[in-house]
């Protein structure tokens, strides 16, 4: 992540508005061989979801009772439906993520602003597909007192 980071530093440093937000993602990402990871090397969500969908060149989709984001790939050609992978975080306890299996027809959040802003021509194209679903997860969140967890589709991680 930190190669996807240094490569398109310009791209990223116009997301995170300051040099001080680059190099505290940067740091966050350097991990010693050995060395325990303390809270400020987690994954950190948002400042780290574009870096993950863009290296991966996958769908990464976050999810929390406040809402969420589809994250897609910055750059490179867009994947056909076929090969393209969602990854799936969902916060559990308020503290931490984990990965959630999600069906097929999910409905998914909108996408990150930013995305919008700072992704390539050539990977404008990746939202297509996904414009139905993020239409009905918009429609399923409006109404009062949803809880993200129990929209169908998504496996109950309480349940075995």
């Amino acid at each position: 992540m930190i190669k996807e980071l240094r490569l398109r530093q310009g791209v990223y440093h116009g997301m995170y508005g300051t040099n001080t937000h680059y190099e505290k993602v940067l740091q966050a990402l350097h991990l010693a061989p050995n060395e325990f990871a303390t809270e400020e090397k987690w994954l950190c969500v948002p400042d780290m979801d574009h870096i993950v969908a863009t290296m991966y060149q996958i769908v990464f989709v976050t999810l929390s009772n406040r809402g969420g984001a589809t994250y897609f790939p910055l750059t490179g050609p867009v994947l056909h439906l076929s090969e393209q992978q969602i990854i799936c975080l969902l916060v559990v306890n308020n503290n931490h993520w984990v990965k959630a299996l999600i069906s097929s027809d999910f409905p998914l959040p909108t996408v990150n602003p930013q995305w919008m802003y700072h992704c390539t021509v050539e990977a404008c194209g990746w939202q297509l597909p996904y414009l139905d679903r993020m239409t009905l997860f918009n429609e399923l969140y409006r109404k009062e007192n949803v809880d993200i967890h129990k929209i169908d589709g998504i496996i109950n991680l309480a349940e075995d």
